[in-house]
């Protein structure tokens, strides 16, 4: 039995917690020959396993909670054996030769973190600090869709009109940190997440740390909700308006939502800001089926997600605009 196990304390400290919690970090390192690494180390959960290595000063984890009790999958409990996990240090070559460096803590995010950032530069171009703060997605299981703050609300409307759910909060997902090595100037660049306290730092004295992300700041709720098969939409409180009692949104990103428009023909179809739709009337000209629950202010809709309305077909009932 350990020393302390089990016993009672007299007395216990009140801690504040000043920083967000985070129990696995991420650091990206090359040399001037281009010898690079990669390294995410984690403790698991806070504190790890509650033990620390006697004279050393580090926790021991408990990643042993990642151990799946139900066999069958991948991170069954077996002898001799390590579990699986999300963490994912990565190195990139370019032609043979080390070009990135890159990794992230952020549990099962990591995964995508680290791919939608290299897919940033490789595919898009895109210099490695911008590559890093875009905004990123993480879906572990249709259609639920956890994003960050910046992706654009008529992106998400487009996407839940066919189906996916974006939940209703954003988070921050990830927080990579990586190393570029470019040959054709021999030189390297550093990125660092603004999630945390993410620095770039060289031995000659170069240092970045990158500006903290603002507080992600909840919208102001409008009148009413609005949701489709249960998924609330992320309409605006400006965007929502009660007009003798009935439910209406504005035109153009009510008619985004439920699929009758994509988010490029917004370009030809320019409405006022001040011209808003009945929500019920367009829905049922759309084959919703509508209930109104005028006491909550809630506008519920269903429909079978495998006949939303493309812009693209010819079927498409008639807007009521009244």
């Amino acid at each position: 039995m350990w020393k302390y196990e089990e016993q009672e304390t007299s007395s216990q400290a009140a801690v504040k917690e000043e920083n967000p919690v985070g129990q696995t970090t991420h650091l990206s390192i090359m040399d001037k020959w281009g010898n690079m690494v990669a390294y995410t180390t984690t403790i698991e959960q806070v504190f790890g396993s509650g033990i620390m290595v006697p004279g050393y000063g580090f926790m021991l984890n408990n990643e042993m909670t990642d151990f799946d009790a139900t066999p069958g999958g991948v991170n069954q409990v077996e002898p001799r054996k390590r579990p699986r996990s999300s963490m994912s240090p990565t190195l990139l070559l370019k032609d043979g030769n080390p070009f990135m460096a890159i990794g992230s803590p952020g549990g099962p995010t990591i995964i995508t973190s680290v791919a939608e950032t290299i897919i940033n530069v490789i595919d898009h171009n895109m210099p490695i600090q911008k590559a890093i703060l875009t905004p990123r997605i993480y879906s572990a299981g249709y259609p639920t869709v956890r994003w960050e703050p910046g992706i654009d609300q008529n992106t998400r409307l487009e996407l839940m009109a066919k189906g996916h759910v974006f939940e209703e909060k954003t988070e921050h997902l990830g927080n990579i940190q990586a190393i570029i090595y470019d040959y054709e100037n021999g030189k390297m660049y550093g990125g660092a997440d603004n999630t945390r306290e993410g620095t770039v730092l060289g031995v000659d004295a170069v240092r970045y740390t990158s500006k903290q992300a603002e507080k992600i700041k909840e919208e102001r709720k409008g009148p009413f909700i609005l949701k489709v098969n249960n998924a609330v939409y992320p309409y605006t409180a400006q965007q929502m308006k009660l007009i003798r009692g009935n439910p209406y949104i504005q035109s153009d990103k009510l008619l985004l939502g439920l699929g009758v428009i994509e988010a490029k023909d917004l370009i030809f179809y320019k409405p006022s800001r001040g011209s808003y739709l009945p929500g019920i009337e367009v829905a049922n000209s759309l084959g919703y089926k509508v209930n109104w629950d005028e006491k909550g202010k809630v506008l519920q809709l269903e429909k079978d997600l495998n006949d939303y309305n493309n812009p693209n077909d010819d079927e498409d009932g008639d807007i009521i605009t009244n």
